[in-house]
């Protein structure tokens, strides 16, 4: 429960500050440029786009598997045969490496351009195929690697994906975008926790 509720009160200030001042932004673009057309703020039309529903299927795909695992990630270890501190230690090296890739994703992006889509997809495929080496890395050296391995590319995509988001919904649906997304992230987040308890308790 005390999982769940940090969670729900991480990503519920978080997506309903990105939305209100990405509505007030939009609003303010809204009247210069466009002052007679009226847009709604929950555009339905997202969904029909296949680009979108790429980015909400990752969304829902990583945020349903990467707090699974880091939840877990003590117990994996000691079943591994690590002590309790070796597994929590692990777990503070996948907190710092989502922190540094987002740091390095910010500090590489002042220095470049382009479309940010097709760096989310990779960083998003790096995320899943590096996740998979969790389960047979058996040495520390293996577990340290693999941890960081995977959370460096997760806190990346994390920096570009507001960046993905506008180029797909473009400028009057982005609020729209990033309230969907943020909905179908937390929502994955929220059940993964205790779908990963059932999975674990019944292997």
């Amino acid at each position: 429960m005390l999982l769940l509720g940090g969670i729900t009160l991480h990503c519920c200030p978080a997506f309903l500050t990105i939305a209100a001042v990405s509505r007030d932004l939009i609003q303010k673009d809204w009247k210069l440029d466009e002052p007679s057309e009226s847009k709604s703020h929950w555009n339905m039309s997202l969904f029909k786009e296949f680009g979108f529903l790429v980015i909400g299927f990752n969304i829902c795909l990583v945020m349903a598997l990467i707090p699974t695992v880091n939840f877990f990630l003590v117990d994996m270890s000691k079943t591994k045969g690590f002590e309790l501190k070796t597994g929590a230690f692990f777990l503070t090296v996948a907190g710092m490496a989502s922190v540094a890739g987002r740091a390095i994703t910010v500090a590489v992006t002042v220095f470049t351009g382009g479309s940010k889509i097709l760096p989310t997809g990779v960083l998003y495929l790096a995320t899943g195929t590096f996740m998979s080496i969790v389960p047979f890395a058996k040495t520390y050296a293996s577990m340290v690697s693999a941890v960081l391995l995977y959370n460096i590319p997760f806190g990346a995509q994390s920096v570009l994906f507001p960046s993905a988001i506008y180029e797909v919904a473009g400028n009057h649906r982005y609020t729209s975008a990033v309230g969907y997304t943020g909905l179908i992230g937390g929502v994955a987040a929220w059940i993964s926790g205790p779908i990963g308890g059932e999975v674990y308790s019944f292997f």
